[in-house]
């Protein structure tokens, strides 16, 4: 039995040592591979925000600019001071557009229509109550999407009766619209560019998207192929191009300042002012 013992004499120092670095070479490869793994996760995860900040952009622009028009709000663009500022359907410079139309369906709290019930010359009496024309910034309304008209009560709170500039043509259930004037640019927020929108209610612009470095727009008219012009009343569709980057640099990429970027180019009709689609 001892000569078994005597024979089995184990691993040497120098084999631990080399098991030791092989060992520890094999961890540290693991760990960089991991390393590298959770960076390009990381990395491509910047990016699909990225896409998706534009993909907002696009998706709120190409709702509200596709609207501009609608409602008819050109008598009430043509009375003193227009719709709270903007004289024009369109606003046009090459990096922030207004544009006014009825964007918004006055609903009651349970989301069914608010509605004319009746009508005593230039006064309506709404079937729900409603504080979406409480001020001065709220007057503009639309009627059925056809007429449009300034409420000349200025309701405080809640109301059902509204005092028009003019008499409306059979109004009785027609729905009722908010005309606004819509603006859309680039502004900094926590030090990053951000793109903004602004209902020109006295509210000042609110963030749309983050990290959106670029904004520009041009503006063509109804021409086959549309023709860029600089004529406010001659414009039926806009390109708006944005550029939109991640929210953190990465040492590695060597552009942009470390900054993976992301463009959109793309064009909206205005059928309401016979754009075509």
């Amino acid at each position: 039995m001892s000569k078994s013992i005597s024979e089995n004499k184990g691993f040497t120092i120098v084999e631990i040592l080399v098991c030791l670095v092989l060992g520890s070479l094999l961890i540290a490869c693991l760990f960089r591979t991991v390393i590298s793994q959770q960076k390009i996760y990381t990395v491509q995860d910047q990016v699909v925000d990225a896409q998706q900040n534009i993909r907002v952009a696009i998706e709120r622009m190409n709702q509200d600019v596709s609207m501009a028009g609608f409602g008819n709000p050109t008598r009430v663009l043509g009375l003193t001071g227009g719709v709270n500022g903007f004289t024009g359907v369109v606003t046009p410079t090459s990096n922030r557009v207004t544009i006014v139309g009825a964007f918004e369906q006055i609903r009651f709290t349970d989301g069914t229509p608010v509605l004319v019930s009746s009508v005593a010359g230039n006064t309506i009496t709404l079937n729900h109550p409603t504080g979406e024309f409480d001020g001065a910034a709220n007057k503009f309304i639309s009627m059925g999407g056809m007429e449009s008209f300034i409420v000349q009560n200025q309701p405080t709170g809640t109301t059902t009766t509204l005092t028009l500039d003019q008499t409306p043509t059979n109004p009785v259930g027609k729905c009722i619209y908010k005309i606004k004037a819509i603006s859309y640019d680039l502004g900094v927020e926590g030090g990053n560019s951000v793109l903004r929108v602004d209902d020109n209610t006295g509210g000042g612009p609110q963030v749309l998207a983050e990290n959106i470095t670029s904004l520009t727009f041009k503006y063509f008219d109804g021409s086959s192929p549309p023709v860029e012009t600089a004529v406010p009343a001659n414009i039926r569709m806009i390109q708006v191009n944005v550029t939109g980057r991640t929210a953190m640099a990465d040492p590695d990429y060597k552009s942009n300042g470390g900054y993976r970027t992301r463009q959109a180019e793309f064009r909206i009709y205005l059928p309401n002012l016979g754009g075509t689609t």
